[in-house]
C-alpha cells in the first residue's frame, strides 16, 4: 500500500536533485510504502541516477512549476501527497512525521519547516538575509499559507479545491493555498517535519526572486500596489525583526542592507512589470 507520493518538479537542476532524491531513499520508512515522482520542465533529459524503483520521472512540456506538480498530482497514487523543491534536501524522518502530523491532528495540510543553510562557513550579505527571512513558513500557516518546498496535503483538497493554477509560474502554492483556506480546509505548521534548503548567496540571484515573486503577485491580485514613497522609507518592521533574531551582529547588520535593498528592488520591479507591455509571467 502506498502511504504517500512524493511530488517534485525540477528545472535544470540535476545536481542537486540528485542531493534530494538521495535524502528521500534514505527516508526511515518501507520503500514499497512511498513513491517519488520527478517531474521534469525541462526540454533537457534529466542527467540523475534514480536511488530505487519507487522513483519516477514524468515529462511536462508545458512551461511552469505548478503545471509540473499537477502532472505529478495526476500520476500519483496515494491518498496523501507531499510536496518538497529540487534544491530541498528533506529530514531522513520527514515522510514519517509528515504522516503522523496530517493524522493525528485530523488536518487537511501540513506546512513543515524550512531550514535554510549557507554555501560556506562565513555567509554573504544576501544568506545573512535569506537565513532570517526566507521561508518563514510558521508566519505562512498563520495566514493560511505555505510554499510546495514542504507542504503535505490530503488528495481530497484538490478534489475539493481544484488544482494549481498551471498558468502562474510563481506564488501559485500560495494562491492554491488561500483557496483552500477560504474553503475551510485546515492548515498547521508543525516544526518537525523539516526540509533544507540551501540560501541564495548573490544579489543576482535574489533580485532575481524578487522580479518572478513580484511578477506573481501582480498575477494573482491585479489591485497589488507599491507607493514610491513608501518604499523609500527604510524597512522597519523588517529591522524590527531582525533585531530580535538570534544572530550575530554582523548577520543582523548585513541582513538590514539587504532588507533596504529588497525594499527597493521590489519597488522596481513593481514599476517596470506595470509599465512593461509584456505579461507578468515574463519574470
Amino acid at each position: 500500500m502506498c502511504l504517500v507520493s512524493v511530488i517534485i518538479p525540477t528545472f535544470n537542476d540535476d545536481e542537486r536533485l540528485q542531493l534530494c532524491l538521495n535524502a528521500l531513499a534514505r527516508q526511515n520508512i518501507e520503500d514499497k510504502s512511498y513513491e517519488v515522482i520527478v517531474v521534469n520542465n525541462s526540454k533537457n533529459s534529466l542527467s540523475v541516477n534514480l536511488p530505487a524503483s519507487n522513483f519516477y520521472v514524468f515529462e511536462e512540456p508545458r512551461p511552469g512549476s505548478y503545471a509540473a506538480r499537477n502532472l505529478g498530482i495526476f500520476h500519483a497514487k496515494s491518498d496523501i501527497l507531499a510536496f518538497t523543491d529540487s534544491d530541498c534536501i528533506p529530514e531522513c524522518d520527514w515522510i514519517v512525521k509528515g504522516i503522523k502530523a496530517l493524522k493525528e491532528n485530523g488536518l487537511e495540510r501540513v506546512a513543515g519547516k524550512i531550514i535554510v543553510f549557507p554555501r560556506g562557513e562565513k555567509m554573504s550579505a544576501v544568506e545573512c538575509y535569506e537565513k532570517i527571512f526566507a521561508f518563514d513558513q510558521e508566519s505562512n500557516a498563520k495566514q493560511g499559507v505555505s510554499v510546495t518546498a514542504n507542504l503535505f496535503i490530503h488528495r481530497k483538497a484538490f478534489n475539493e479545491v481544484g488544482l494549481f493554477n498551471h498558468d502562474l509560474l510563481s506564488a501559485g502554492d500560495v494562491e492554491w493555498n488561500k483557496r483552500a483556506t477560504n474553503s475551510g480546509l485546515s492548515l498547521k505548521y508543525v516544526d518537525d517535519v523539516i526540509v533544507y534548503h540551501p540560501a541564495r548567496h548573490s544579489w543576482a540571484e535574489l533580485a532575481k526572486k524578487i522580479r518572478r515573486t513580484t511578477g506573481g503577485k501582480l498575477s494573482v491580485d491585479q489591485s497589488y500596489k507599491l507607493s514610491m514613497l513608501r518604499s523609500l522609507f527604510p524597512p522597519v518592521a523588517a529591522v524590527r525583526n531582525i533585531s530580535k533574531s538570534n544572530e550575530s551582529m554582523r548577520t543582523k547588520f548585513l541582513a538590514s542592507f539587504i532588507a533596504y535593498r529588497v525594499k527597493l528592488e521590489k519597488f522596481v520591479a513593481f514599476r517596470k512589470l506595470r509599465s512593461d507591455s509584456s505579461t507578468p509571467e515574463g519574470f
